[in-house]
């Protein structure tokens, strides 16, 4: 069985190959206009023998100032942009959180985790997926909230993006911070996730699916010493 690329490593890989475009594209840039390496050396600052090696692919991280001094240098400016690729990794709340929370689950109902969806080339999971006959619930954990409007959209877009959920339950560790996050949103929350912790967990405790999306808050257990 193949071994699943980590996102960090899928990170770096994508940033090399990044990397060397960039720096095809300044190579190209630079003999356009008729420079020479000694030129963009003495324009730059940076070593004629460096600015080759980078032009070769030797070195295989460039710093970025050494690039953007070079496309400065070309008449081109240099900028990082990042893009939606796949889903944040989990934190160590995160991961109790789903562990309390699959214990309250009936016996019945069948438990996945980082389910990616069915796309072919979509690198988007949920967190967790609870299956049972009549219908499969997302669950996404969330430690700490940030901005819900921003929250709603990612995890809306992948519902209606992904034919087989039938339900989504945001699973929000209980702390101050966040049920007062909660209670400024609760408005917007109120018209995707009409249901709340009680009406949530008393479905799937008894092996069935919610009827509406919901929001459940959960205490998160200690961390073991």
């Amino acid at each position: 069985m193949p071994t699943r690329e980590r996102p960090a490593d899928r990170g770096r890989r994508a940033t090399r190959r990044a990397i060397g475009t960039a720096v095809d594209e300044l190579h190209r840039a630079r003999m356009s206009v008729g420079l020479s390496q000694r030129d963009l050396s003495d324009a730059t600052g940076i070593p004629r023998t460096k600015i080759g090696r980078i032009e070769r692919g030797e070195v295989v991280e460039p710093r970025a100032g050494d690039l953007g001094a070079i496309a400065g240098a070309l008449g081109l400016s240099l900028r990082l942009n990042l893009y939606p690729d796949g889903e944040p990794v989990h934190d160590r709340v995160q991961l109790r959180l789903l562990a309390a929370f699959r214990t309250r689950l009936h016996a019945s109902l069948a438990w996945r985790t980082e389910v990616t969806l069915p796309i072919e080339g979509d690198r988007r999971a949920w967190d967790a997926v609870v299956i049972a006959p009549d219908g499969w619930t997302a669950i996404e954990a969330i430690s700490v909230i940030g901005v819900v409007d921003g929250t709603l959209r990612r995890v809306n877009l992948k519902q209606r993006d992904d034919p087989r959920i039938a339900r989504v339950v945001l699973l929000v560790a209980d702390t101050v911070r966040n049920r007062h996050a909660l209670r400024l949103a609760a408005t917007v929350l109120r018209g995707d996730y009409p249901l709340d912790t009680r009406a949530t967990m008393a479905a799937l405790a008894v092996g069935r699916p919610p009827p509406l999306n919901g929001v459940v808050i959960l205490r998160v257990p200690r961390e073991p010493p």
